[in-house]
């Protein structure tokens, strides 16, 4: 597949009252919609609308109890997409247009570690395939627990919780499957996690039941923002503005450069694509080529959009080659071609 190209000066906008707020990766795509979050709302635009320059005509998702989201995101599991909501006091899932809910889970005792009183939110949301072709949807928690749900058509349970291995909040949730958004053949079976104290680890999923760690990368001291994975190669963007290369079999660095100037506040990858992109509160939208181990890492675009604090970043279109940014407190959701 050929890689894209992409021209700075080359955009298109819409205005959006509603402005994103301060949230790690505030930027999601799917079913032909991009989602962020403001307070306790959830805004849905269309992508052909912002592709073209129009009145992308914002939507109100529906957001049950009244409860600030953390974070919004776009999931495929058994060919049906979903919106999943990240909460303060647990997760929803609502059908794509943002118009039904299809699930609610609140967090209770199962969301406390060491009998310690913390406040319970989630933040992290992925889908994930096990071994035995099970499809997942992962969900992290402050508590440094992972929620693991089961379900088709629209029906939903919690099966399982991942316990004792995040002392601290997690931050982001990767897998090959759910970065693929479930479109592309995938022999991974994996789950990454990582915290606010920069720790990621590799879980091998087994079943909806059976994770295994398989490896951990020693806490960084910073923040982890997102952990993407693609094959082997694992990429891991800490807030201080650093990315880190890992091969996902080892946990083995093999490349790491300083790719923002501020807090790194957001990291997308190409659903089928070796090329991901990149924002900060420096202003920076930075879209790269992922290498193999040994090659070199390639700039594909570097563009700076004034005097914005960028906080989310996705990949949309016809052809997912389309990437989308937004800021926070900025009317604008701009995508570049």
């Amino acid at each position: 597949m050929a890689t894209p190209s992409y021209d700075p000066t080359r955009y298109t906008k819409t205005t959006c009252k509603t402005t994103p707020a301060l949230h790690m990766n505030n930027l999601s795509a799917g079913s032909g919609q991009l989602s962020y979050t403001h307070g306790q709302q959830v805004i849905l635009l269309s992508q052909d609308a912002v592709l073209a320059g129009s009145d992308a005509a914002p939507k109100q998702c529906g957001v049950k109890d009244s409860v600030d989201i953390l974070e919004s995101k776009f999931v495929v599991i058994d060919g049906n997409t979903y919106l999943v909501l990240a909460t303060a006091v647990g997760v929803q899932f609502w059908d794509a247009a943002g118009n039904n809910i299809v699930f609610n889970y609140q967090f209770g005792d199962d969301n406390q570690v060491d009998n310690k009183v913390r406040t319970s939110f989630a933040k992290g949301i992925t889908s994930v395939i096990a071994a035995d072709d099970t499809e997942l949807i992962c969900v992290g928690s402050s508590s440094g627990n992972i929620f693991v749900f089961e379900g088709s058509a629209f029906k939903f349970k919690c099966v399982h919780i991942i316990k004792g291995e995040h002392k601290e909040p997690i931050s982001a949730l990767a897998s090959e499957y759910g970065d693929m958004m479930s479109s592309g053949q995938t022999q991974q079976r994996h789950l990454i996690s990582a915290d606010d104290a920069g720790q990621v680890v590799v879980w091998s999923a087994l079943s909806s039941t059976t994770f295994t760690k398989t490896n951990t990368i020693a806490r960084a001291g910073f923040p982890c923002c997102g952990v993407k994975v693609r094959g082997d190669r694992l990429i891991v963007a800490y807030t201080d503005g650093l990315l880190a290369f890992y091969n996902l079999d080892t946990c083995t660095k093999w490349m790491e450069l300083t790719a923002h100037s501020r807090f790194l506040s957001a990291i997308a990858i190409h659903p089928s694509k070796d090329i991901f992109a990149t924002v900060a509160e420096d202003s920076t939208l930075n879209v790269w080529t992922l290498p193999d181990c040994g090659n070199k890492l390639e700039v594909l675009m570097s563009v700076s959009w004034t005097d914005s604090m960028l906080c989310g970043v996705t990949f949309c279109g016809p052809d997912n080659n389309a990437v989308a940014a937004c800021a926070f407190d900025t009317e604008e959701i701009r995508i570049w071609q």
